[in-house]
């Protein structure tokens, strides 16, 4: 399933089928919301839940667990949500530990002397990128679950699904309060009317009588029959209360909002916006070999890499081919379907893999999401780079090709410091001044030794 946040009818679609991911997608309820914005604080603050919660949590973790069976590890997320984003938040302990894990194997692949010797010759740009490669892979591996009470306090730890569900929840709220204040107005409207009506039969039936009385005295005649009917007329018409007036209003009321119900239904207009959780299938991906596309006008215009902050040395071997197979692949898969055709204007996110290596490079898609200033553009700049973005330059596909200066800048404060100080063993930056001192020493007793056979002799 590809996840596609576009304005259009179905979602699902086979010809993106043999391009994606397998997933599955669950719609969420207001009750389940709410219980989740509660597991939100009994996470980060720790509030109690109540019985309600609990039950609800369990059974989203059920459901989760479901899908796991099937797909064995996954990556679960709020649809229409970046996941990556959910494991930079500095709560998530579990990508410090995965960081942990990637910086040892970084330093059993590159000799400690090495990564020294580097840092001696004030050549820290290097290290500092092979590090924040690693950071990007253990964010990674942190969305990697493998049962669904992991899934949810991974999702439930971020600050970024706990505002998302807040939203849509106030979103909910101020639909259903705009639509009780509409019938309010309503009813009100009805209920006015209502007692107008009466009033005017009152009058009608009161002008009645007069014409009757009059007609009687002119005649002579009184008749006592036609006499008992008009006031049993009139009893009815001053015993009937306000409450029964609204009673009938209200039943013709609930009678027109079916047929406008129904009528809506027929023509497809009433439809809830609801929010998914979705449980995609786990696979090994490259953070090299992942890329954001733009499509304006139907056109492919430009290409980026995801994973901005690092540098990938080896993707410059690939560069020319990445980009013919994305331009090729996008001429002959995308470009043609008429649902994406009909929305002329989206960005794409995919990855590029080979089963073997002297095969051609294959795309899998990972999301289709909408043309906007709001999403990221990577290497690109919504402003600077806009003729490129909107087709009116000629297309560009843009990698980093040497790493950045400060690749920590990068990142948010907290990781830049964790990283640099806690995380970084002594080898890389520690060690530096202690080698320094070693060597000084050294030297000293090397001369004092010099010294000492000097004086001997």
């Amino acid at each position: 399933m590809v996840e596609i946040n576009l304005p259009i009818k179905n979602t699902r679609h086979k010809h993106l089928k043999q391009y994606s991911i397998k997933a599955h997608s669950y719609p969420i309820s207001s009750e389940q919301i709410s219980s989740l914005l509660n597991y939100h604080n009994h996470l980060r603050l720790s509030t109690s839940l109540n019985q309600q919660d609990e039950q609800v949590i369990q059974e989203l973790e059920t459901q989760i667990d479901g899908s796991l069976k099937t797909f064995k590890n996954a990556i679960v997320k709020i649809a229409g949500s970046c996941a990556l984003d959910y494991t930079r938040e500095p709560s998530q302990k579990q990508t410090i530990k995965n960081l942990k894990k990637e910086l040892k194997n970084l330093y059993k692949q590159e000799p400690k002397s090495l990564m020294i010797k580097q840092a001696e010759g004030k050549k820290l740009t290097k290290i500092q990128n092979s590090i924040l490669n690693c950071f990007v892979k253990a964010t990674i591996e942190t969305l990697k679950v493998s049962k669904g009470k992991q899934a949810l306090k991974l999702l439930l730890n971020s600050r970024q699904v706990y505002k998302l569900l807040l939203q849509h929840q106030e979103d909910e709220k101020n639909k259903r309060n705009k639509k009780e204040k509409v019938l309010g107005e309503k009813k009100d409207k009805k209920i006015q009317k209502g007692k107008e009506n009466a009033k005017e039969k009152k009058n009608e039936k009161e002008k009645e009588k007069k014409n009757v009385k009059e007609k009687e005295k002119e005649n002579g005649k009184e008749k006592e029959n036609g006499k008992e009917k008009e006031n049993g007329k009139e009893k009815e018409i001053k015993n009937k209360t306000e409450k029964e007036i609204e009673i009938e209003i209200f039943d013709e009321e609930e009678e027109e909002e079916e047929k406008e119900k129904k009528k809506k239904k027929k023509k497809g207009v009433e439809k809830e916006k609801k929010i998914f959780l979705v449980v995609k299938k786990w696979i090994e991906i490259e953070p090299m070999f992942e890329f954001r596309g733009f499509v304006k006008n139907n056109n492919l215009t430009a290409v980026t890499q995801r994973h901005t902050e690092v540098c990938f040395p080896e993707l410059e071997l690939y560069a020319k081919d990445i980009s013919k197979t994305i331009r090729s692949f996008f001429k002959s898969s995308l470009q043609n379907l008429d649902f994406l055709s009909n929305n002329k204007d989206y960005i794409i996110d995919f990855f590029i893999y080979q089963k073997n290596l002297f095969d051609d490079f294959k795309i899998t898609i990972l999301g289709i999401d909408s043309f906007n200033k709001f999403k990221n553009p990577g290497l690109f700049n919504w402003v600077t780079d806009k003729n490129v973005l909107f087709g009116n330059a000629k297309y560009q596909f843009r990698f980093r090709m040497k790493p950045l200066q400060n690749p920590f800048e990068m990142l948010s404060d907290v990781w830049g410091k964790n990283i640099e100080k806690k995380l970084i063993p002594e080898s890389v930056y520690g060690n530096l001044s202690k080698n320094i001192i070693i060597v000084v020493l050294l030297i000293l007793l090397f001369i004092v030794f010099l010294l000492f056979i000097l004086g001997v002799f």
